[in-house]
């Protein structure tokens, strides 16, 4: 799984903030151009989709969701 991450300020509080997690299956190879390429055009869907909040400045990050689990 890919996670790409972002951060959103609440519209009428812009210091009430948090990060948003958006995970995907494992259809494309996680490099950092997907992330660049694709990771803006995800969380400003997602942003569309939540017009009460706004992206905060600040990279988007991508991650493999589970990376660092041992089974």
């Amino acid at each position: 799984m890919i996670a790409i991450i972002f951060s959103v300020c609440f519209t009428l509080s812009p210091h009430n903030c948090k990060a948003v997690k958006l995970t995907y299956a494992d259809a494309v190879p996680l490099t950092p151009f997907y992330c660049m390429r694709m990771g803006q055009t995800e969380a400003a869907k997602w942003v569309v989709e939540h017009p009460d909040w706004r992206m905060k400045g600040g990279p988007v990050r991508c991650e493999k969701v589970g990376q660092f689990a041992k089974a």
